[in-house]
């Protein structure tokens, strides 16, 4: 849906299996026809890189059938031209999907796209996992719309679609606390 309403889609995940797993998640909607093959997905974070290089390259003990779990037009950014490729990808207004580490957003590259994509109305940052209370994910996804928003240190007019699901937290469910 956000991506027929022309918005780019900002996922922070967590860098070991979470964001491998959303990875096959994106591919089977582009097999189920679900998300259009030509939607750029881009993949930062050195942690989350290396990690699947390491499932691709099957040393890890991972069975050889799910390694096939990468979604097509799919682009990692490189280390070495990181803020270049980050600042590029900002500026394009296409509509797009963007994994990163930082699962509740409080660290890792993932802060570098939402603090870029919370003032805007085109964009969809779409939290994964468990969200602390104290955590910036559930302080953005309390947030209303046109409310001011501090996030790493600046104040930001709140604008983006925040949600939540928690389909990929391995924290066990309230009330099984």
């Amino acid at each position: 849906k956000a991506i027929k309403e022309g918005k780019t889609i900002i996922l922070p995940s967590f860098s070991i299996g979470r964001y491998q797993e959303v990875l096959y998640i994106l591919k089977r909607m582009q097999h189920d026809l679900l998300l259009p093959k030509s939607i750029e997905i881009w993949g930062d974070g050195y942690t989350s890189q290396e990690y699947t290089k390491r499932v691709l390259n099957n040393d890890l003990g991972i069975k050889k059938i799910t390694q096939n779990f990468l979604p097509s037009n799919f682009h990692e950014i490189p280390r070495k031209e990181r803020n270049f490729y980050r600042e590029k990808i900002i500026a394009d207004n296409k509509p797009k999907i963007i994994i990163a580490p930082g699962g509740m957003g409080n660290y890792g590259p993932i802060q570098k796209y939402i603090s870029s994509y919370i003032s805007k109305k085109n964009a969809l940052i779409h939290y994964l996992g468990y969200c602390s209370p104290e955590s910036m994910a559930s302080k953005l996804i309390n947030a209303k719309y046109g409310q001011e928003v501090s996030y790493s240190g600046l104040i930001y007019t709140k604008r983006a679609e925040v949600k939540w699901t928690g389909e990929f937290s391995a924290h066990a469910k309230r009330d099984e606390l």
